[in-house]
């Protein structure tokens, strides 16, 4: 969203709530991380 130049709408379907952990890890990288890649990424951590 931050990369949009103009007012652009989002569907209310592509937003998710995120605790401010969750929210805080989607954003460590340049590109804002995929829900999906967060959620696999503690997954894998909870099996190791």
């Amino acid at each position: 969203m931050s990369t949009y130049d103009e007012e652009h709408e989002i569907p209310q379907s592509e937003l998710v709530a995120l605790c401010s952990n969750c929210h805080s890890m989607v954003h460590r990288r340049k590109e804002a991380m995929d829900v999906d890649e967060l959620k696999s990424i503690i997954q894998n951590k909870r099996n190791n």
